[in-house]
């Protein structure tokens, strides 16, 4: 393929601005880690985890 979807990036800067700033975001640090080879299905158990 060799291209890059725009919302890899976008993902991953979410997480990072997020956790500078101490906001919760539960989905783009989950979508974040599936980019990055987290299983999809351990990525929605642990979004429907009660905390």
């Amino acid at each position: 393929m060799g291209e890059v979807a725009e919302g890899v990036p976008t993902a991953h800067a979410v997480v990072n601005i997020s956790a500078k700033n101490g906001i919760y975001t539960p989905i783009a640090n989950q979508i974040s880690q599936v980019i990055n080879g987290k299983d999809v299905r351990q990525a929605l158990a642990d979004l429907l985890k009660k905390n």
